[in-house]
């Protein structure tokens, strides 16, 4: 549910802008996290524009577009 997506994306996202992991496995090994779950977490930040993902054969390197995120989530309608 959106509570794990704003527990884990977000730290993900330092992970990658911080340290600058070479592959998603990596990424998975830095943040204590099944790869399955961190990858995912990378799937969702690039399809939001705020990774880019390089990829060389089997492997994905994941770089942040932005040094910086502020998110804002209306808890009212």
């Amino acid at each position: 549910g959106i509570e794990s997506f704003l527990d884990s994306t977000p730290r993900v996202f330092k992970l990658i802008n911080k340290h600058s992991p070479k592959t998603i496995y990596e990424l998975a090994k830095m943040a204590d996290r099944p790869y399955v779950n961190v990858f995912r977490d990378v799937k969702s930040l690039a399809e939001m524009g705020l990774v880019s993902l390089a990829r060389e054969k089997r492997k994905v390197q994941p770089t942040a577009k932005y040094d910086e995120l502020n998110i804002c989530i209306p808890l009212k309608c």
